[in-house]
């Protein structure tokens, strides 16, 4: 099979150089010279930045990047949306950057393009292999930083040459056959014989990588699907795991926790440098296993916390307390009314409320204390005796008042204010998490569990704590993240890595792994020549309008649209 590999790419490589020969001889000039937009633009400068990129990269710095260098070792940038239409004849985008670069006559320089789709680089200094490791190492931090990424690749580029160089006087660099002044019936035959063999060679490769994809697509999808599942099954368990009190439960879904990552982490390794479809099967055997263990972990922190899915904890301290303990019905408590208590005394600069009993309170005597309900996650204020009640290990209770015929939070109605009315009336309590043993049962488990934590509009005082640790009346300011995952790589790239699933035999250049040309087809869909890709954030918010349109060259710097509204589209 190696054999037979090397033998086609032999004769794709000879294929390649007889037309290179035969254009010489004849005087024909490369289909770029009429007919490829960013041929023209790069014969004309070093840098070319499309329309929809200029906001988001510095031009200049890239030309500052390419100045100065000595002219065997000339460097030519793009920074654009997608290739242009034109190229879709080379079949990707690292034998069009290929051939660009053998247009351009760089030889020894380096051509460097980067779209929405990936980045692409030849130059004769380095084998291919060559090329797509540097590449592989810094397509994230091009990602990230369009101008300091390239210039970090370009030195590495250079570096290499140079490693090379003083490593064998000679170097490997790639060849290229001289055009001959004349020819003869025999070599006209021998380049038809080559040629002819070298079109069936590529054309069995092309249609060998596209089947090849697809399949990759297809087993990639259930590993997809399922890393998903295990990360909201596993952030959904953190909401919960460090406010859990010690219980049989609790250490059991700390157990099952870890167990899930460990697998999750496993499958993450193979599916990175995942090269068949049977890689990703045998990520999707750990990940199944990984979900198991995360559904497992959930049930034993829906165990822990009586299946109230409530869990209260002291800042700073190690009181915590769920209704799991002992009679849900029993293991909550009210604060008292305090009915001495003087809230107009209190400045109104550092006037709070306990989030509980909305007792007033200076800001500086209420505690910060960490709620979790039904899957969310908020630090609130709450006063002395609340606090107490959440480290004798029961959960505090909500003060409720009547709103159109029904009880609902103190904080969700727009007529009570804690300063006015804490110490009129007679005050009734509900469980924040609504068990259906309650006076309050389906109200509770209705309107309060899902307003608790996030109500409609800011509360008259602080009631809540802010990511940075300021106390806030707004929720809205106070959500933050409701949990901190430790999983590495949980994010879908991350996890399937920058290569999705293999480089193209091309000339160095990268390719994300969702087909040269989009839709898990040969031709068809958003890809190397299209929309879409792995870049975005740095690269500004057009993901649709066109590089060149409406500017320089007639209703667009090179036509009129991106294959109907793009870069380069005629």
């Amino acid at each position: 099979m190696k054999f037979l590999r090397l033998a086609v790419l032999v004769s794709a490589v000879f294929a390649a150089c007889g037309v290179v020969a035969a254009q010489a001889q004849r005087g024909d000039s490369s289909p770029f010279a009429t007919q490829d937009p960013l041929a023209r633009e790069l014969s004309r400068s070093d840098v070319f930045v499309g329309r929809t990129m200029r906001g988001s990269v510095d031009e200049s710095a890239l030309r500052s990047l390419t100045s100065g260098r000595p002219a065997e070792r000339r460097l030519k940038i793009a920074v654009l949306n997608s290739l242009p239409e034109s190229g879709r004849r080379y079949g990707t985008g690292a034998r069009y950057t290929e051939a660009l670069h053998g247009y351009l006559g760089l030889k020894q320089g380096i051509l460097i393009i980067v779209t929405r789709r990936g980045v692409y680089a030849e130059t004769d200094a380095l084998s291919a292999g060559q090329l797509s490791a540097i590449l592989r190492e810094n397509a994230r931090y091009i990602q990230e930083n369009p101008v300091s990424g390239l210039r970090r690749t370009v030195e590495a580029i250079d570096a290499r040459i140079g490693a090379g160089r003083s490593g064998a006087a000679a170097g490997i660099t790639r060849s290229s056959v001289p055009a001959r002044d004349g020819t003869s019936p025999l070599v006209v035959l021998f380049w038809l014989v080559v040629i002819g063999g070298g079109v069936v060679a590529v054309v069995v490769l092309i249609r060998g990588a596209a089947t090849k994809k697809r399949a990759m697509l297809q087993a990639r999808q259930p590993v997809e699907r399922l890393r998903g599942e295990v990360v909201t099954g596993l952030s959904q368990a953190d909401v919960y795991l460090d406010l859990l009190p010690d219980s049989p439960d609790a250490a059991a879904a700390r157990q099952a926790r870890h167990e899930a990552a460990s697998l999750y982490e496993q499958a993450a390794s193979i599916a990175r440098s995942a090269r068949t479809p049977e890689d990703y099967g045998r990520a999707q055997a750990l990940l199944e296993q990984a979900k198991e263990q995360a559904d497992l972990c959930n049930s034993h922190v829906d165990r822990a916390t009586g299946g109230t899915g409530f869990a209260v904890a002291v800042e700073g301290t190690d009181y915590r307390a769920t209704p799991g303990i002992g009679d849900p019905a029993k293991s909550s408590r009210a604060a008292p009314v305090i009915g001495s208590l003087r809230a107009e005394d209190i400045p109104e600069a550092e006037r709070g409320a306990c989030f509980f009993c909305s007792r007033p309170a200076r800001i500086s005597d209420l505690t910060p204390v960490t709620v979790a309900l039904n899957g969310q996650r908020r630090k609130v204020l709450a006063c002395e005796e609340d606090v107490r009640i959440v480290k004798e290990g029961y959960t505090p209770e909500v003060r409720t008042v009547e709103e159109e015929g029904q009880r609902v939070p103190w904080f969700g109605s727009r007529r009570y204010d804690p300063y006015r009315d804490y110490g009129r009336g007679d005050a009734q309590y509900a469980p924040g998490y609504g068990y259906g043993g309650s006076p309050f049962g389906g109200f509770m488990g209705g309107l309060l569990l899902g307003s608790l934590l996030t109500p409609s509009y800011a509360m008259p005082y602080p009631v809540y704590v802010n990511p940075t640790g300021q106390a806030t009346a707004d929720p809205a300011s106070a959500a933050g993240a409701n949990f901190h995952p430790d999983l590495d790589g949980a994010g879908s790239a991350d996890f399937f890595g920058t290569g999705g699933g293999g480089y193209d035999f091309g000339a160095g250049g990268y390719d994300s792994g969702s087909g040269d040309f989009g839709g898990g087809e040969d031709f068809g869909g958003a890809a190397d020549f299209g929309q879409g890709g792995i870049f975005g954030g740095a690269w500004g918010s057009d993901d649709s309008g066109s590089d060149f349109g409406g500017g320089d060259f007639g209703g667009g710097d090179f036509g009129g649209g991106d294959f109907g509204g793009g870069d380069f589209g005629g």
